[in-house]
């Protein structure tokens, strides 16, 4: 390899102190569901109820300490991000 003429950060971008494990585990989704009890449906005149909770991205575990942060998969695609953002929902389904 020829450096004559790369600046210090090329250098250092170029060596193997930039090397880190892309290796991860994330938590990428969870879901809970209640079926409303048929007792409770006959006194609210309801055919079916459910109520249902969701989380996306609730974690995510990295292997190596050099990734400061930065979020493996998008490491790895040539661009660098954050890691996404944790999403709750909470939705109520009724069947009349």
């Amino acid at each position: 390899m020829n450096d004559a003429g790369l600046n210090p950060y090329q250098l250092y971008n170029k060596s193997t102190a930039r090397i880190a494990d892309g290796s991860f585990v994330r938590l990428k989704n969870i879901g809970l569901t209640y079926q409303v009890p048929e007792s409770w449906l006959n006194a609210l005149h309801l055919n079916s109820a459910s109520l249902k909770f969701q989380a996306y991205n609730i974690a995510l575990l990295y292997s190596d300490e050099k990734l400061n942060g930065i979020d493996p998969e998008f490491f790895q695609s040539g661009g660098i991000s954050l890691p996404m953002a944790r999403t709750y929902s909470f939705s109520v389904n009724l069947a009349f």
